[in-house]
């Protein structure tokens, strides 16, 4: 498969800062997927409001028994509870879904100030750990080059670069999964970059396909 990426213009945060809006304010160091979308769509007062959700929703990290519960009720309601937490000073900047996967688990991507710059470390709930990126930034990376350190981080027992695409490629010949549902199968997503999603959603429809 090799990906095209659409006429998206590039973006760079002026600052990995956690007052980026009041969505991550809340919302951004809760671990949990399900738990991190319903305070969004909260603060956007699209259903429920804010005062609507329990206590639990806004706790950083939940008890291993809590998550437990979660996943007998659903398995993908888990999805990246069991995520090292933030340090004080870390910001998630860009999170990858794989809800491909039973309980769609996340890797993602945290940044830290350092030396002028940023530190950067990918953490996952796959097998394996991230290897193959940058682990220093002299200043936030613009959107495209989010997108490069994505195409070659790879897991530390895997061959082939990229944490997207080569998913992606697999889903596709596997399992026969249609690229119209690759964005419900394997979503990048971030507060920092608005136009990760899309910038993935379009390049699904877009990409050409090489499969054996």
């Amino acid at each position: 498969m090799t990906p095209v990426f659409p006429s998206i213009p590039d973006s760079r945060p002026g600052n990995y800062s956690p007052d980026i809006c009041p969505e991550y304010t809340l919302a951004g160091r809760v671990r949990g997927t399900l738990r991190r979308y319903a305070i969004e769509q909260a603060c956007n007062a699209t259903e429920l409001g804010l005062e609507d959700l329990g206590e639990h929703y806004f706790r950083e990290e939940l008890e291993e028994k809590d998550i437990e519960a979660f996943v007998q009720a659903d398995p993908q309601a888990a999805s990246g509870e069991r995520l090292p937490p933030l340090e004080p000073d870390q910001v998630e900047i860009a999170r990858i879904i794989y809800g491909c996967l039973r309980d769609a688990p996340v890797t993602a991507l945290y940044a830290t100030p350092a030396g002028g710059g940023f530190s950067l470390e990918l953490v996952t709930e796959l097998p394996h750990a991230i290897v193959h990126y940058p682990r220093w930034i002299p200043r936030p990376l613009s959107l495209f080059e989010l997108v490069r350190l994505l195409n070659t981080a790879r897991p530390a027992r895997g061959d082939c670069p990229g944490l997207v695409w080569p998913v992606a490629k697999l889903l596709i010949a596997s399992r026969g999964i249609a690229r119209a549902d690759l964005p419900n199968a394997i979503c990048p997503v971030s507060i920092f970059y608005p136009g990760l999603k899309p910038l993935y959603q379009n390049s699904f429809r877009q990409a050409q396909l090489e499969l054996p």
